[in-house]
């Protein structure tokens, strides 16, 4: 049986925990770190994917953030 970590990080905004977790995410295929399960809350966001296209969307009120 293989253990892991677990991380109750709480609520953190999202551009602060993608980069905690791309540091993560380098530190494990490292092997610097054990598996680790992130419980994470942020606050509401809209994510704009690598291939999306904004014509004419409009997201009055919440932040932007592109993946």
């Amino acid at each position: 049986m293989r253990e892991i970590r677990i991380l109750q990080a709480g609520i953190v905004e999202h551009h602060e925990m993608a980069e905690v977790m791309k540091e993560m995410q380098r530190q494990r295929i490292a092997d610097e770190i054990p598996d680790t399960l992130i419980l994470v809350e942020h606050p509401e966001v809209v994510t704009i994917g690598p291939k999306a296209v904004r014509d004419g969307v409009v997201v009055d009120g919440y932040p932007t953030v592109r993946t």
